[in-house]
């Protein structure tokens, strides 16, 4: 790595690993207790209905590494996964499937979204929030459509999801570096 050539500070080969792989970050946060979320990996489209069936409808179901919403899908039955299986180049798996997460009372409203974003840096495996990022609604089916900064949110919350993004990264093991979480309040 350059970083370490230069004898620059820098999140390890193991936690950047984590970080970019889905059913990493999910196992490393379900073993700290952070994220119930259920989870399961399709390695080919023929076991997509299966994981789907597994962890539930609605359910998320996007790339194990990478691509943000663009290949990001709702799906709320067994057929749609079905259908969502054959659609999707087979050369692009693994996929996840994930069960919905359901909007935190505290951050539905319109206009804003119902999910917001803790900006950090990370010193000695420490985050220290830079900002908290409120988000325009999504647009169908899980588009970013843009932020905003300071988010709409009270000052308890506002904590819990800055304290819960700090948790994260302990979880995850991430020592140097910034990051950009998406806490479940």
């Amino acid at each position: 790595m350059l970083a370490a050539r230069l004898g620059l500070r820098h999140a390890s080969e193991e936690s950047v690993a984590r970080v970019l792989s889905k059913p990493a970050q999910r196992a490393a946060l379900h073993v700290a207790g952070l994220d119930p979320t259920p989870f399961r990996v399709a390695e080919a489209p023929a076991a997509l209905p299966a994981a789907v069936a597994a962890v539930g409808v609605p359910a998320v179901v996007k790339p194990v590494r990478g691509a943000g919403g663009a290949a990001t899908y709702r799906v709320t039955s067994p057929a749609e996964a079905r259908v969502l299986a054959e659609r999707i180049d087979p050369a692009r798996f693994p996929y996840v499937a994930e069960h919905e997460l359901q909007p935190h009372p505290d951050l539905v409203g319109a206009p804003w979204g119902d999910y917001v974003s803790v900006e950090s840096v990370v010193v000695d495996g420490v985050a220290h929030a830079l900002a908290v990022t409120g988000k325009a609604p999504l647009a169908p089916p899980y588009r970013e459509q843009g932020g905003f900064v300071p988010a709409a949110l009270d000052a308890d919350a506002e904590r819990d999801v800055v304290d819960l993004a700090a948790r994260a990264v302990v979880a995850l093991g991430f020592e140097h570096g910034l990051v950009h979480t998406e806490p479940e309040a």
